[in-house]
């Protein structure tokens, strides 16, 4: 391969990262496409309902899912009529659960790929969360962030870790799915997210623990 070839691959791949990272930012940097996407990860919606939930103008609506679709964040699930018109149906593309063997299996532009998806999720639902004021009164409320510098050994038992913990989660979630009582069915949809990778760049404190005076000013 020549030196150009070579230089010119190497673009494309910078040009991928920063399109994974434009769809990201694109999706959830507007409070109309951030509550969207939310109702999208939930269910199946159309323009119209999203413009009836959010009450904002069919118009707006219209444009922001469109938006949402053109960067591959939502797909099209099916069409109707309605009055001489056609509606459409949209949800939010699915997560596919990979094992590690999987993962590793994947090339680089599949990852980059899932992981935005992943990502995505979690910002827009996080973000939603905190605009509507639901952390500011949730006394359950749990955000932490650690910054690690492990060895070999460390990375596998936290690996081992997280492994755990989602296992627990879902026999959890499924033991509440099946109590049939008014406080379970009730009660509000929380996200569990857990992540772990590798910083982009270096700096800030190795303890990831916020100034809490900062905070407060």
């Amino acid at each position: 391969m020549t030196t150009k070839a070579k230089n010119a691959r190497k673009a494309r791949k910078r040009q991928s990262a920063r399109a994974a990272e434009r769809r990201v930012a694109h999706a959830v940097i507007h409070p109309v496409r951030l509550d969207a996407l939310s109702v999208f990860f939930e269910r199946v919606a159309s323009p119209k309902e999203i413009a009836k939930l959010l009450k904002v103008p069919l118009g707006t609506a219209s444009f922001h899912v469109g938006e949402l679709a053109t960067d591959g964040v939502i797909e099209l699930v099916k069409t109707e009529p309605r009055r001489g018109a056609i509606e459409h149906f949209y949800r939010a593309k699915i997560r596919p659960e990979v094992s590690d063997k999987e993962l590793k299996a994947m090339p680089k532009a599949a990852r980059r790929k899932f992981a935005a998806l992943i990502l995505q999720a979690i910002v827009a639902e996080g973000l939603a969360s905190l605009r509507h004021g639901k952390m500011d009164t949730d006394d359950e409320l749990n955000l932490i962030w650690m910054p690690m510098r492990l060895d070999s050994r460390g990375l596998q038992e936290v690996s081992d870790l997280q492994a755990e913990t989602l296992e627990r989660l879902e026999e959890i979630k499924a033991k509440s799915d099946d109590r049939s009582s008014d406080e379970s069915g009730a009660a509000p949809v929380r996200i569990a997210a857990m992540m772990w990778f590798e910083r982009g760049t270096p700096g800030g404190r190795l303890d990831g623990k916020p100034d809490l005076k900062k905070l407060e000013k």
